[in-house]
């Protein structure tokens, strides 16, 4: 976003200590070299809804520090050191008219560079990496003109973020279509290639590599073989070897957009009579029957009482009480999940991830809801089979 003219920050006040005092000069100006016009489009009309958030709110400004937003904020910029941390190591303060990246000087130069190319000038503020949280919250308060910035994950912006990720923007959309089909791509080959008596972190392992291959991160992987499919509905992978079957479930990030899939592996031919074969097909006409009812207007509880049924209907009643069921997806693996009596709306565009599970097998794939209703998110690349009864003569391909 091009910031050139906007007002400098202040120096921090003069109750500061002399080590840990700055001027005007220490917010840099910084010119990306390289602009990508539709990311520095998406980021600006980003920064567009969040100052119209902050207006309506009566807020001075706001500082973003949450992995999930920061990622929403820059269109895809990464915030985090640690994969696993949920607030990262670098925020934005927004303001009416300034957007400036506060981080360590351990962190300023790469995140700019590489975390933030595209968007053109940015404002950066590097504090010195010693500073301790009053220096810090010192200058926070300089920056906000003697207001301390509202915090992106406390109770008044929380709920207005959960609202700004849930609508998907053009360019969200094209990066979620190809980030899901590289998903499912992935998954299937990886699936194609296994044979018994590899091990669950054998085909973890496998599966993380052709997820970072692509630039994929897996936040999350479960593997589960043969009895562990039937015991446990999350089977983080173990030494257990496969004798018979294997149930795999990912959660690939990529610009902080999330895909999630599951895949159930079964080594030479299912036998017609299988009950595997049986509570799969079950388990992907629920699946069926939750996507089918994932149109614009459509409410989370009807849709949830809807894949109730569809249970009963299969002659597993009670199964859904044994795990979610999914919901909307986005930035986070569920921005919502489906509950009997807890009410969202569906909109478009808008990401979600159903994932009914049966002991020993689940279906999940990604769609996404543009104009109309679903669009199939994730392929496996291979061939589909048709779902079950679906609603109102519709159909839909299950992968399998």
């Amino acid at each position: 976003m091009d910031t050139s003219s906007a007002e400098p920050a202040l120096p921090l006040d003069d109750s500061t200590s002399a080590d840990n005092s700055t001027s005007a000069e220490d917010v840099e100006e910084v010119e990306i070299e390289v602009v990508d016009e539709p990311r520095r489009a998406d980021f600006q009309e980003k920064v567009r809804r969040l100052r119209q958030v902050l207006r309506d709110r009566g807020i001075q400004s706001a500082l973003i520090s949450s992995v999930p937003n920061f990622f929403w904020l820059t269109s895809g910029g990464r915030n985090y050191v640690s994969l696993y941390t949920q607030q990262g190591v670098a925020s934005m303060f927004v303001d009416a008219d300034r957007v400036v990246l506060v981080t360590s000087n351990i962190e300023a130069e790469r995140i700019t560079a590489e975390e933030l190319a595209g968007l053109g000038s940015i404002q950066v503020f590097a504090k010195p990496w010693f500073w301790d949280d009053s220096a810090h919250l010192n200058r926070l308060m300089t920056l906000g003109r003697g207001f301390k910035p509202e915090p992106d994950t406390g109770d008044i912006l929380a709920p207005r973020f959960a609202e700004l990720r849930a609508t998907l923007t053009p360019f969200e959309v094209g990066k979620y279509r190809v980030l899901a089909r590289q998903c499912g791509e992935l998954l299937g080959e990886v699936a194609r290639g296994l044979r018994r008596g590899v091990t669950e972190r054998e085909v973890a392992g496998a599966v993380a590599g052709a997820c970072y291959s692509r630039g994929i991160h897996p936040i999350v992987l479960l593997v589960g073989a043969d009895e562990r499919m039937d015991k446990w509905r999350h089977s983080l992978p173990t030494a257990q070897v496969a004798k018979s079957r294997l149930l795999i479930t990912l959660s690939g990030r990529r610009h902080g957009l999330i895909a999630s899939l599951t895949r159930v592996v079964h080594f030479g031919a299912l036998p017609p009579d299988s009950p595997l074969r049986h509570k799969h097909t079950a388990v992907t006409y629920v699946d069926s029957v939750a996507i089918a009812s994932t149109c614009i207007g459509a409410t989370s509880d009807a849709i949830m009482a809807r894949i109730q049924r569809a249970y009963e209907e299969r002659g597993f009643r009670n199964e859904w009480l044994h795990h979610h069921q999914g919901g909307a997806t986005g930035y986070r693996t569920r921005e919502w999940k489906a509950e009997p009596g807890v009410r969202y709306y569906v909109g478009s565009p808008q990401a979600f991830a159903w994932n009914p599970s049966i002991a020993g097998t689940r279906s999940e794939d990604t769609i996404l809801v543009v104009g109309g209703g679903g669009e199939g998110g994730v392929g496996s690349g291979g061939g589909g089979v048709k779902g079950e009864g679906m609603e109102e003569g519709k159909q839909h391909v299950r992968r399998s």
